[in-house]
């Protein structure tokens, strides 16, 4: 059976100056966000803000999305305003539940603000499919050395 390494591990055991590794890849402190919303027959499409603006430069660890039974068709997406569905998308919030990012593109996501109209710094959660009425809360690992 071989052993192979992935790609900060491999850029760790380099001891040049040219391969440094952002402290939030390699032994960052995480920081988390939490928030609650109470959506009371809140309309499909409408967009919850939570947390505060992540700073420029975090590295999203991941999203863990915890809800009550919310109704009958009720789909949860979470991401930001250049990508609404970045950690989670379609989330069925019919039944109550806990839902952790799955979403190859949200996992080390490195928040870079480039594009004012739509920024990628502010967690977004976005209700789907029908009326919602329940407890929604977020929490948001990253780091940000």
């Amino acid at each position: 059976m071989a052993t192979v390494k992935g790609v900060n591990r491999t850029v760790a055991d380099a001891v040049t100056a040219a391969h440094v590794l952002d402290p939030g890849l390699f032994g960052g402190n995480v920081k988390v966000q939490l928030d609650t919303y109470e959506a009371a027959a809140i309309a499909s499409g409408t967009v919850i803000e939570v947390g505060g603006d992540l700073p420029k430069g975090a590295r999203v660890i991941n999203v863990m999305l915890v809800n009550d039974a919310l109704g009958a068709s009720v789909t949860l997406d979470v991401g930001d305003e250049e990508d609404p569905n970045r950690y989670i998308s379609a989330y069925d919030g019919s039944a109550a539940g806990v839902k952790w990012g799955d979403l190859a593109d949200g996992i080390e996501y490195a928040v870079d603000d480039t594009v004012p109209t739509t920024p990628d710094s502010q967690v977004l959660v976005t209700t789907g499919g029908a009326t919602a009425t329940g407890t929604i809360k977020v929490a948001i690992f990253y780091t940000h050395e």
